[in-house]
């Protein structure tokens, strides 16, 4: 039975980009309901649970990854079973880099201990400091929040480690082998750029010895970009072994230049090309960092703004 309130994802085979959109218009549905934010505040229905950890952080994976040459169809699950979607990939970068075209993923939050008091005090003070601030009075029962000065290195540390013991927890469950593990980091606090590069740094080193797992453990942030912490061996993307059946993407100056050079970067596969993405502007960088203005060679590095 789907979860009540999201029938319009649950079970239902979505291209990505759509999936995405249902995904929004539900969480705005919920929020404009009577009593709404304090349903996504306290996360007390299944409806609301299920989109703040699970149907969103998807949703967040999928916007990383779907682009030219690589789209994707998703079925998401509310039930009971060993996986939480499946993913299907398609398209011409997908296939010139070998990447699997079937995916598994298994949905997971990292959250602070008290967060669910910060939630509660918040709706019902209209304010709240941070988890680690915030506690119930063992004599009162109520819930007190304060603020709490803490060192860089130490908020780095204690989240790094909380998404690492996450990952541990899952790894010792049994999914079927195509599985990445999808971890949504609730983490409460503000985190700027630099900080989730430094928590990702120190979750890869702690996974560094531990990756059969999972395909792939994948952290995603509100407010920052997803990133890949730790991938099974032998599983990377790679172009395709077979070099004669091999496409590959190429840069192609466009002829009508009364507008100004239009590149566009296309896959080539069979004897045909096929668009993949165009741009106005950029260069195209050679193995040896050669300016290669229009010519057609392969792809290596592109610095440029694309019309998708």
């Amino acid at each position: 039975m789907a979860v009540a309130g999201l029938e319009s994802l649950d079970g239902r085979l979505l291209d990505g980009l759509a999936f995405c959109a249902s995904a929004y218009d539900a969480f705005e549905a919920v929020r404009a309901s009577p009593k709404g934010i304090e349903e996504l505040r306290l996360k007390r229905t299944p409806r609301a649970k299920k989109l703040l950890e699970e149907v969103l952080p998807l949703a967040a994976f999928i916007q990383s990854r779907y682009g030219p040459g690589c789209r994707m169809r998703i079925r998401w699950l509310g039930g009971n079973q060993p996986f939480d979607a499946r993913i299907l990939y398609r398209g011409a970068l997908v296939d010139w880099m070998g990447m699997p075209k079937r995916q598994y993923l298994e949905i997971t939050t990292a959250v602070q201990q008290t967060e669910h008091l910060v939630r509660e005090h918040l709706n019902a003070m209209g304010g709240a400091f941070t988890a680690r601030g915030t506690h119930r009075d063992p004599k009162t029962k109520r819930i007190v929040s304060q603020a709490v000065a803490v060192d860089h290195s130490q908020v780095i540390g204690e989240f790094s480690a909380l998404i690492s013991s996450r990952v541990t927890s899952k790894a010792a469950r049994h999914y079927p082998l195509a599985t990445t593990l999808l971890v949504n980091c609730d983490l409460g606090e503000v985190v700027l750029e630099d900080e989730w590069d430094d928590i990702v740094r120190a979750v890869r080193a702690t996974l560094s010895h531990d990756r059969t797992a999972f395909q792939e453990v994948v952290l995603v942030h509100a407010a920052n970009h997803a990133a890949v912490v730790a991938r099974r061996a032998g599983g990377r993307r790679r172009p395709n072994k077979n070099a004669a059946d091999e496409p590959r993407l190429e840069w192609r100056l466009a002829a009508d230049l009364r507008v100004g050079p239009t590149f566009e970067v296309v896959g080539h596969a069979h004897g045909g090309f096929v668009p993949v993405v165009s741009a106005t502007e950029g260069v195209l960088v050679g193995p040896k960092g050669t300016l290669m203005s229009g010519q057609s060679r392969w792809l290596r590095v592109v610095s440029t703004t694309f019309h998708r």
